[in-house]
């Protein structure tokens, strides 16, 4: 059965493709409203079979050859579609000019568009919002399409349909799935996906959901506080096209945004309102936020093109004079203590002066610290002239060992 769908699939799909080339050679003198409505009514009749047969295929079981057949690799369902698409507004722009004839009492109209160069008419590019199936956002949806497709009267219905399945989502689709691709099918489509979302209780509770889901601010901020003022507004006016009396709610409002405004901006509220003993309206507090977030954004402005100016060059401070020999290190690169790693040099770090003898000198072989000034390099290669202060050898006073007669304590040391 797979095999028998696949080779009409093929036919029928060249039978569309074919079908503007054939209509041409009917050549411009022979063709009649006549010829146009059968070259129409064929090219819908191969559509149909054609969108019957792929479902029958999708739900059919393949084998490898068959899945693997250029009818799926090279989607040819879409590509017919685009021609059906394409040829029938041909057609159907062509139908116009008869009737148009009819109505004008004229001879034919000799036809200056893309449909008399001998092409088909590309469907023009309009780009429209995605409706997601969310309730709160049917309504902008609604009127965005209807004022864009629905009353476009150069478009042909199928085309609105093209372009109504092109915008939903998921969703919205799954309502208006089984409805073909017809002139006939985009009022159908229209209809119920109407019936669908005109649900007044249910867009109601989206806007008072979205409304009600705005969190509140917690400092000062000019996006944030534009957000919330934005979010109010655009709820307002959904609520207020669906009948609801919102410049009633002044009390309620002013109270809501209010206690979701940060504790500055909540303040500067109250002292605009000043003594005033009358409540104020929300009209008030939504001139007030205009007002400040204006004066928020002038601010930002300003201190950003001050942090972005080069810091003024600072003198270069003059060199310390050296230190002691227990807190030298001609060598050492870096300022933090390799003991607990606080910016000291290690010889004067209380941590490592209070471990004994033995942790010291574990320590300085771990960290392979020179024995002599506890910097970051070996022994042979210190240029420290320093030496013990107990025994004068050539190592630190804190890695003396106390058993050649030191009088350095264990564990603590003294300070040198």
């Amino acid at each position: 059965m797979a095999a028998e769908l696949l080779k009409n699939q093929h036919h029928l799909y060249g039978l569309i493709c074919r079908s503007f080339d054939n209509f041409k050679k009917v050549g411009e003198d022979n063709i009649t409203r006549g010829v146009v409505q059968y070259r129409r009514n064929q090219l819908q009749r191969n559509w149909e079979k054609f969108q019957d047969n792929h479902e029958d295929l999708l739900a059919a079981s393949l084998n490898s050859d068959q899945s693997g057949d250029v009818y799926f690799t090279s989607d040819l369902f879409s590509q017919g579609e685009e021609t059906y698409l394409q040829t029938y507004a041909t057609l159907y722009d062509r139908m116009k000019d008869f009737k148009r004839d009819d109505e004008n009492s004229s001879l034919k109209a000799v036809r200056t568009g893309p449909t008399s160069s001998g092409q088909p008419r590309s469907l023009p590019k309009i780009n429209l919002p995605r409706f997601s199936g969310q309730y709160n956002e049917w309504t902008s949806f609604r009127d965005l399409f209807q004022s864009i497709v629905c009353n476009n009267e150069n478009l042909a219905p199928v085309e609105k349909l093209h372009y109504l399945k092109g915008s939903d989502s998921a969703e919205a689709l799954r309502v208006i799935a089984g409805i073909p691709i017809t002139d006939n099918g985009f009022a159908r489509a229209w209809e119920k996906l109407s019936q669908r979302f005109e649900n007044k209780r249910a867009l109601i509770n989206a806007q008072l959901d979205k409304l009600f889901a705005i969190k509140s601010l917690h400092q000062k901020s000019s996006q944030e506080l534009g957000l919330l003022r934005s979010t109010v507004g655009e709820a307002l006016e959904a609520l207020e096209a669906l009948g609801a009396e919102v410049d009633k709610w002044d009390y309620l409002l002013v109270y809501f945004v209010c206690r979701r405004l940060d504790a500055e901006t909540h303040e500067a509220w109250e002292i605009h309102v000043g003594s005033s003993v009358e409540p104020p309206s929300y009209n008030q507090l939504d001139a007030f936020l205009d007002g400040r977030i204006r004066a928020l954004e002038t601010l930002n402005a300003r201190y950003s093109s001050s942090k972005a100016s080069p810091p003024a060059t600072k003198p270069t401070p003059k060199p310390l004079p050296a230190r002691v020999h227990t807190l030298q290190s001609s060598a050492v690169s870096s300022p933090a203590c390799s003991c607990c790693g606080g910016h000291h040099y290690i010889a004067s770090c209380p941590q490592f002066r209070a471990k004994t003898y033995e942790e010291r000198r574990d320590l300085a072989t771990d960290k392979r610290l020179c024995f002599n000034c506890l910097g970051l390099q070996r022994v042979r290669d210190c240029r420290s002239s320093k030496r013990c202060l107990t025994c004068k050898a050539q190592h630190h006073t804190t890695l003396h060992e106390p058993s050649t007669g030191s009088s350095v304590p264990s564990p603590r040391l003294p300070a040198t």
